[in-house]
């Protein structure tokens, strides 16, 4: 029997909150790299799907040269989202009961398009999670400087730089070089916002927005006894959405717990 994993458990709890259950759920995994998550959920017989630009090593087996699926896989559960045209995601209105992603939004450049597509192929009775880096996180989840999440400039990556901030695969870069390439990368492939912004951009896709770090730690892992306070739980999560995650749920209806 496959054991089911944290990320799954975690889902379930989470749905079970507000009375779905996942295994009736239709699930999309948008922004899927690899696939592995979806390849995870569908070994224990859930009904997922993956999508993104382009995929990640970890399925290289099933993909042609030029980074499109075999028929097979392709026609199965993992899809390409097409790159020529208006934004478009490769699936039919009301499809899903469950899109869901971690750690994509803050790459997401087009907001508007991207959370208007969702909301068309979500069920009505369906909802959205994302999970994804705060804009004021200490460490920048990727290159791992301080604070550049807000400070992108290169004079304070240079800063870092001379100390010796980087990561492994940059370890043969020289500093102008490092400078450069972090400097690219904060300011055309990520796109941090502040809540309101978020809550802006999300409201114009969805009717109802939650932002439930609470319950994505309370039901991450066994807490301490402590954690089991409401009030307590209610001060980690600010913390927690504020310099580590933001986890927001979307609907196209309002939810009660």
């Amino acid at each position: 029997m496959i054991e089911k994993n944290k990320l799954i458990s975690r889902y379930e709890k989470i749905l079970s909150d507000y009375q779905i259950n996942l295994k009736d759920c239709k699930i999309l995994d948008f922004g899927c790299g690899s696939g592995d998550k979806v390849r995870s959920f569908r070994s224990l017989n859930y009904d997922a799907f993956g999508c993104d630009f382009k995929f990640k090593e970890g399925i290289l087996d099933y993909q042609n040269s030029d980074n499109t699926m075999n028929n097979n896989h392709d026609q199965d559960f993992l899809k390409l989202i097409p790159q020529d045209g208006d934004y478009e995601l490769p699936y039919n209105d009301n499809s899903f009961n469950l899109i869901y992603s971690e750690q994509v939004f803050e790459h997401v450049m087009n907001y508007s398009e991207t959370l208007i597509e969702q909301s068309r192929i979500l069920n009505d009775n369906g909802c959205v999670i994302h999970v994804f880096p705060s804009k004021f996180r200490i460490f920048e989840g990727h290159i791992k400087v301080p604070f550049s999440s807000i400070l992108s400039h290169k004079i304070w990556l240079y800063f870092w730089a001379i100390i010796g901030f980087r990561i492994r695969e940059q370890k043969d870069l020289t500093i102008y070089e490092l400078v450069q390439e972090n400097f690219n990368f904060l300011n055309n492939r990520t796109n941090y916002m502040s809540k309101k912004d978020l809550k802006n951009h999300f409201y114009k896709a969805f009717n109802y927005v939650e932002f439930i770090e609470g319950p994505w730690i309370k039901h991450s892992r066994k807490l301490p006894k402590i954690l089991n306070n409401k009030y307590i739980l209610n001060i980690i999560s600010r913390f927690y959405s504020t310099f580590r995650s933001r986890v927001v749920l979307m609907s196209n209806k309002e939810f009660k717990r």
